[in-house]
């Protein structure tokens, strides 16, 4: 295979890995055997003293013993970290033209620990930086292959704008995974029966109290992944509030309906979710929260709850409480012993992260979950 179908390649796993783990893997295991390396090893480190934040990944035939050691006891002085974590973001540096021979040959690293594991010659870049870590990328060659060259210098800057561009948005759907994660969990732990769906009330989730009705074919059902009432003469109504909640370009709204069910009244509150929301975030898509709420469950929102169902910090979710209680802005800034005007900008951040228009809007969104 030609060195540019290589990059090809490896540029398409780069790209299909930013969802897919095993694609992620592929590329930098495409890129080791093409730089002629024993072993790849991604790390994020520490700016501050190179010290391991997590666990790295490195290719299957790394002996694991070998890496959790490194890892958990070695990267923190190992002198070839200066290599990544110095550079731009992107750029490949090899250990024999940034250290001098004479360091190479009284590092505890070379002499100690790659030496008796046959591993010698390093080629080490950034991926991805923040204010206190970096990710950062290394292959070794075996101690009896020559030091990388000019070519695989060149291969690297090839790749190198993929691999950084990927990187980003890669660990960008991870913490938006993490985030969609503990929406999700926050949902269950809710009383009401709470539905994500899409404009044509597919269903995203259902929390364990929603599964729990459709299951018994209570409230609604659930047929073929749609979210159906149990009462025929509002579904149409239901509808039509579901796709104005989804409904782009700054037009989403929210909506009620009352269910009547064995001589009670279920309250049914459809609330836009904007694309950046953490419960749509996933599907980057417009999604309606449908909430089924019954008189005799009412139960208080804890702040952490409000932080994870919509994203806000805990001052925001404590304005967001405090709004929906009936109390005012300028009741927050009195009890916050804050300024009105940081309280009003603690109101544009609520109500931008929950797509809200009107403070009638955020109060009905809070209520529904809390009542």
């Amino acid at each position: 295979m030609s060195a540019d179908a290589d990059t090809d390649r490896i540029v398409a796993l780069l790209y299909d890995g930013i969802t897919c783990p095993g694609d992620w893997y592929d590329a930098l295991d495409a890129m080791r055997e093409v730089l002629g390396a024993a072993c790849f090893h991604t790390l994020t480190v520490r700016r501050a003293d190179c010290s391991v934040v997590g666990a790295g990944l490195a290719n299957l035939e790394s002996p694991p013993d070998k890496v959790r050691e490194y890892e958990q006891h070695l990267a923190r002085d190992d002198i070839r970290m200066q290599m990544p974590v110095n550079a731009p973001l992107g750029t490949s540096v090899t250990d024999h033209a940034y250290f001098g021979a004479r360091t190479l040959s009284r590092s505890p690293i070379y002499v100690d620990w790659l030496a008796p594991l046959g591993l010698r010659h390093t080629l080490a870049m950034g991926l991805r930086t923040d204010d206190d870590t970096r990710e950062v990328l290394g292959f070794i060659r075996p101690r009896a292959e020559a030091p990388y060259g000019p070519e695989s210098e060149a291969f690297c800057r090839r790749l190198s704008p993929h691999l950084v561009r990927a990187s980003e948005l890669r660990a960008r759907m991870m913490q938006l995974g993490e985030h969609a994660a503990t929406g999700l969990s926050a949902l269950d732990a809710l009383p009401q029966g709470i539905a994500v769906v899409d404009e044509a009330c597919r269903i995203d989730h259902l929390n364990a109290r929603a599964a729990a009705c459709a299951g018994r074919g209570g409230l609604f059902d659930s047929a073929q992944g749609r979210l159906r009432l149990a009462s025929s003469a509002l579904q149409s109504a239901f509808e039509q509030r579901v796709r104005e909640a989804c409904a782009p370009a700054g037009g989403a709204r929210a909506g009620v309906l009352h269910l009547p069910v064995a001589g009670s009244v279920v309250r049914i509150t459809v609330l836009p979710l904007k694309p950046s929301h953490p419960l749509a975030v996933l599907r980057q898509r417009h999604r309606a929260l449908v909430v089924f709420a019954h008189p005799a469950e009412a139960a208080p929102v804890e702040p952490r709850q409000l932080e994870s169902l919509l994203g806000l910090s805990p001052t925001e979710a404590r304005l967001a409480l405090l709004l929906a209680s009936g109390r005012t802005v300028k009741d927050f800034a009195a009890a916050q012993h804050c300024s009105e005007h940081t309280a009003r900008s603690h109101l544009r951040n609520v109500m931008r992260k929950t797509d809200c228009h009107r403070q009638a809007e955020l109060v009905l969104l809070v209520q529904s979950l809390r009542d």
